[in-house]
């Protein structure tokens, strides 16, 4: 039966996901490596953490498909568009569906050139998908990994100030001009939703602003002006997360931070993400992505 596609919404969310964790866990299989940290034990569990941010994804996309066979879905693509910039933050296709057609057409839908001044995503080592980016124009830029340990609150007395940062006009603004000079675009309506669900803080030197970070369930994203502030603004997070592991994920270009995280005893996982773009665009020698990694 060949599948047919149709714009997704709310109600496909959790169909949705178990392509994702289905798609998620094949690649696992296929490669040797843990896909999701700590493993599938309990989907239910695991939606209700994930929930938060493939609901956001979900409400701010710009582009939703889904291709259904029989009444079950066996493929999406989902992107968001910010400041001009298109961000393919899912494609997925159940295993039994895939090499098919099914997911060209998906993501010809949802991650066109068009109307966009730049298109990015964060992609998984899967060498089919990798090959479909490569042609359609993208180049892949660096290599992202997860850092972790189990977290140990100790008393933060770094150098910089951490001040709690707030979503009215005047953090967005100031969250903004950091992105801006860190990312190369805006993205407000992301800094809401992460102050909503994390812990804000912008990290001052002598007064003067220098970098953000977010601090919670999950870690990050984390952005300075000064790469060499990322250590000392990793150290204040750890200091004040919660649970019991703590981890970021780092591209490997952000040498201020990989050399911070690997001197202070956190272990790289062995599956890693890559970031392809078809534009020059962001300074990621000074940034950590979201967690988990759905949008940069």
């Amino acid at each position: 039966m060949t599948p047919v596609l149709r714009p997704a919404t709310l109600a496909d969310s959790r169909a949705v996901f178990e392509v994702f964790i289905a798609s998620l866990v094949d690649l696992g299989q296929r490669l040797g490596v843990e896909t999701i940290t700590g493993g599938v034990e309990n989907l239910d569990a695991l939606w209700a953490k994930r929930a938060p941010i493939m609901t956001h994804a979900a409400e701010t996309a710009d582009r939703w498909w889904v291709a259904e066979e029989a009444g079950r879905l066996v493929g999406y693509a989902r992107s968001i568009l910010r400041d001009g910039i298109r961000q393919l933050t899912e494609f997925f296709v159940r295993p039994g569906a895939q090499s098919a057609g099914v997911g060209r057409e998906l993501l010809e839908r949802v991650f066109p050139a068009e109307g966009s001044r730049g298109r990015i995503l964060l992609a998984t080592p899967d060498t089919r998908a990798l090959a479909r980016y490569l042609k359609a124009g993208l180049s892949a830029r660096f290599p992202v990994y997860h850092f972790g340990r189990p977290r140990r609150p100790v008393l933060y007395t770094g150098e910089l100030e951490p001040v709690p940062v707030a979503g009215d006009q005047y953090g967005l603004a100031l969250l903004a001009s950091i992105d801006r000079e860190v990312l190369g675009f805006r993205r407000d309506t992301d800094h809401r939703w992460l102050l909503s669900q994390r812990r804000g803080f912008v990290y001052l030197r002598n007064g003067t602003p220098v970098g953000y970070g977010y601090v919670g369930l999950y870690q990050g994203p984390f952005a300075s002006i000064d790469p060499a502030a990322l250590g000392p603004m990793l150290a204040h997070a750890e200091s004040v997360a919660e649970g019991d592991e703590f981890g970021v994920e780092a591209p490997l270009i952000s040498r201020s931070a990989t050399q911070y995280l690997l001197e202070h005893g956190f272990r790289m996982d062995p599956f890693v993400n890559y970031y392809l773009s078809d534009v020059e665009l962001g300074k990621f020698d000074r940034y950590l992505v979201t967690t988990p990694s759905l949008f940069i």
